[in-house]
């Protein structure tokens, strides 16, 4: 015999040692070891006091974690997103530079004091404009 059948016959013979222990108490309104039974049913309570109390912060606990797990997943992923984006972001600002160089070699060279003087010359006004302006400003015109 194996064991798997030898374990589910002693089970059964329990059992029905049990119906008969029970249908043999109710008939005559009497219990065997009462006091044993109490403190057996008192420890069974208790015990199932505990698992239930554990079992809630457990189940909390596990609540928790699954909400954390989710937000790190998230937040993972969004900041793999970012951080692609970042980098096409700086490429195409480097691209545009490399761009920006090409169409325009000379400016390129040039610093921000060079740039203002240029555009000084381009913008200046001839001795004739300086006049007609001058006179503008005196006759209040």
């Amino acid at each position: 015999m194996s064991s798997i059948s030898l374990i589910t016959i002693l089970s059964g013979i329990i059992l029905v040692f049990l119906i008969a222990l029970y249908r043999y108490e109710r008939k005559h309104g009497m219990r065997f070891f009462e006091s044993a039974r109490m403190r057996l049913d008192f420890a069974v309570l208790k015990v199932h006091h505990t698992l239930r109390v554990r079992m809630y912060r457990m189940s909390r606990y596990v609540f928790h974690q699954i909400v954390r797990y989710f937000l790190h997943t998230f937040l993972t992923k969004t900041l793999h997103v970012l951080t692609r984006l970042e980098r096409k972001v700086k490429f195409l600002v480097q691209s545009n530079k490399a761009r920006a160089r090409k169409i325009n070699p000379e400016k390129g060279a040039r610093n921000k004091l060079e740039e203002v003087a240029i555009h000084k010359l381009e913008v200046a006004l001839t001795e004739e404009e300086k006049i007609r302006h001058k006179e503008k400003l005196l006759n209040g015109m």
